[in-house]
């Protein structure tokens, strides 16, 4: 949701590094996934499952993968969505990771797990934290039981 599509960003600079002869650089380099779900089902290409798309980019432009790491991720939306079926879609996107994941896609990080309690000063991410004042998020038991 910024203000350049990622996938075209990746698809330009990787036909950057084509362009300047330094492929090899990328001989031990990764991609970073934000791959947020939002509200949006596990199988969804514009959700966790982006990084199907990153590895199509770089197959195109590379002739191979790179590995992915997703560092950013969850299920918060500013629309109605249960905690329940937030719970749901975490411990779902980390159970595919464990049994279904592609090769060259390695971790999914939800995105915040402590806001102030964890030292940040951006109280506009506290709602989105695991962790809060007074308040464990139910995601984490969910998370307990996987």
């Amino acid at each position: 949701a910024g203000q350049q599509d990622d996938r075209e960003f990746l698809r330009q600079a990787l036909q950057g590094v084509k362009a300047r002869g330094e492929v090899s650089t990328l001989d031990r380099a990764w991609l970073s996934a934000h791959n947020y779900m939002g509200d949006k089902p596990l199988a969804d290409p514009e959700g966790l499952l982006r990084v199907l798309q990153y590895n199509d980019i770089a197959q195109t432009e590379l002739g191979r993968s790179l590995p992915i790491i997703g560092t950013e991720g969850g299920s918060y939306t500013a629309g109605p969505l249960s905690d329940q079926a937030r719970s749901a879609l975490v411990t779902d996107a980390m159970r595919y990771m464990q049994t279904s994941r592609e090769p060259y896609n390695f971790a999914y990080s939800y995105w915040i797990i402590a806001n102030s309690l964890g030292g940040g000063g951006d109280s506009s991410f506290e709602w989105q934290a695991l962790f809060q004042p007074g308040y464990t998020s139910p995601i984490v038991d969910a998370l307990r039981r996987l």
